[in-house]
């Protein structure tokens, strides 16, 4: 990196953050930098497959967000790659929560058509389309994991209703009868 450079440059491997940089300034949403980091591996994974063990890709973080990381660093007694790492987690946490979520509201639209084919099955739901069913939750659920591994499938158990409230009885929440 050049002298006087007003841009953070991090370095991504194998799964791990290095950060360099010249100034210590960063922005004010640590949530932009794991995004930005996400799509920069997601655009890059294929240029980056047949590189050697010394050669890391380089992902620019503003440098207002890189001073926000560094001070987010200090107040919680971490490490800037501890802080890195835990933004990267919540933020595809929350990719895969919207996912989820879609599945959900997708699963409630087509609700008669699966209960008319899938009544008291259990399916998986991947773009808007059941890709794999069964009685027993946790077959499908291995069989589920087996091919798409982490990505974010819904599995749900088909009823005659679309969803049940929920009941709380003090501390507990219970699903409410049909």
């Amino acid at each position: 990196m050049q002298e006087g450079s007003d841009q953070s440059l991090a370095n991504v491997t194998d799964k791990t953050l290095i950060i360099e940089f010249t100034y210590g300034e960063l922005s004010n949403r640590l949530c932009r930098l794991a995004q930005y980091v996400v799509q920069y591996l997601q655009a890059s994974s294929q240029d980056h497959l047949g590189e050697g063990v010394g050669r890391m890709p380089t992902v620019a973080v503003e440098p207002e967000l890189y001073r926000r990381v560094e001070e987010a660093a200090l107040e919680h007694k971490a490490s800037i790659n501890e802080i890195l790492a835990e933004a990267v987690r919540c933020y595809l946490w929350e990719l895969d929560r919207r996912k989820i979520s879609e599945e959900s509201k997708i699963y409630r639209q087509r609700h008669a058509e699966l209960k008319a084919r899938y009544l008291g099955q259990y399916i998986a739901m991947h773009n808007g389309q059941v890709v794999d069913h069964d009685t027993d939750f946790q077959t499908l659920r291995q069989r589920i994991r087996q091919r798409f591994e982490r990505t974010p499938v819904m599995i749900t158990l088909v009823e005659d209703v679309a969803e049940r409230p929920l009941v709380r009885h003090g501390f507990r929440l219970e699903m409410a009868s049909p």
